[in-house]
């Protein structure tokens, strides 16, 4: 392949993976506001944790007994592989990012992002009870600060960047840009604040522009230590960035045409979904690429015919989507009915 392609693939990739991002700065942001606007409420700690709970476990849970217990209870080897198996202590106890570059995860690959969100909650709301309003601004701060400077001294430290870039203590920041804007939102003087956050956006979409074009298109993107440092840095602006978009979307008095997109119905629906949606689409991925081996055995594989592939990958979507609706309706609405019993006033 071509060294410009190849750089240009990275890049994609990357931009996938920043996918998660963009849901830990809206969750941040989500759960920083329900936490303040909570924190002078009754069982404050109780309300907060059981909700969470029981919005996450249940389907993470489930996914696990289907792949360790289940089979079990037939005689049957495990779904996931022998590796995974035999450490399957780390995906029971939300440390997957812990050993992660040490073990080949398969389908169970993206539960390092629900470890690292899950780490961030075990503290987060200890934070925003003790801190006052005046200084949680400046906490939150320090505290993105501090995880950049993590993520930057372990690099060149020659830490490996796949520990770096799962590890829950130099991701975090991008939690915290949400909580940040959570914070900022419930200032008097937000709007104020808000409408210099045109600029900024201006500012991150330049930035994202300049890292595309020097790492996916020029030589620059040959050199792994160019591409790993400015990764690294491109988090927080990417951060940053989603943290304007999420702006825009809560309290843009105007709506332009995407945030009008985001009022269609089916969007909305796919939102609502969208947990079962992360959880199984590397599941289904693997479940759509066993149905084609069996029902169509003579075709190419999917990553050696350019047709196979498209078909394939809607092939997934579909399926994705469909189990994601089932879940939602069949299963996680029955614990999502329990949060009345945690309801906040």
């Amino acid at each position: 392949m071509p060294g410009s392609v190849s750089h240009f693939y990275y890049t994609l990739f990357n931009f996938g993976w920043l996918g998660v991002d963009l849901f830990f700065v809206l969750s941040g942001f989500l759960i920083t506001r329900i936490l303040i606007q909570q924190r002078e409420t009754e069982s404050y700690f109780k309300k907060f944790y059981a909700r969470r709970a029981l919005r996450i476990f249940p389907l993470y849970y489930l996914v696990l007994f289907l792949y360790f217990v289940v089979p079990l209870l037939f005689g049957k080897p495990s779904f996931a592989s022998a590796s995974v198996t035999a450490n399957q202590f780390w995906l029971w106890t939300y440390l997957t990012n812990i050993p992660y570059p040490t073990l080949q995860l398969g389908d169970l690959a993206h539960f390092w992002s629900l470890a690292v969100e899950e780490h961030f909650y075990l503290f987060w709301p200890f934070v925003v009870f003790f801190t006052p309003l005046k200084k949680m601004e400046a906490v939150c701060l320090v505290l993105i600060t501090g995880v950049l400077a993590t993520r930057l001294s372990l690099y060149f430290i020659d830490i490996e960047m796949r520990y770096i870039t799962l590890n829950t203590f130099c991701r975090v920041d991008t939690i915290l840009f949400g909580c940040l804007l959570g914070i900022l939102s419930l200032k008097k003087n937000f709007y104020g604040i808000y409408l210099k956050f045109g600029r900024i956006k201006r500012i991150c979409i330049v930035l994202i522009a300049i890292y595309v074009a020097l790492i996916g298109f020029t030589p620059l993107g040959s050199s792994e230590g160019i591409k790993d440092l400015s990764l690294l840095l491109m988090y927080s602006i990417f951060s940053l960035y989603f943290m304007t978009l999420i702006a825009d979307a809560s309290f843009a008095k105007e709506k332009g045409s995407f945030l009008r997109l985001l009022d269609n119905p089916y969007l909305q629906y796919i939102g609502k979904i969208s947990y079962g949606i992360y959880i199984l689409h590397l599941p289904m991925q693997r479940l759509a690429s066993l149905a084609q081996t069996k029902l169509f055995p003579n075709l190419p594989q999917h990553y050696d015919h350019f047709a196979v592939q498209w078909i394939w990958v809607c092939a997934q979507v579909v399926l994705t989507i469909a189990a994601s609706a089932l879940s939602w309706h069949l299963f996680e609405t029955n614990f999502i009915r329990l949060k009345k019993r945690f309801a906040y006033p």
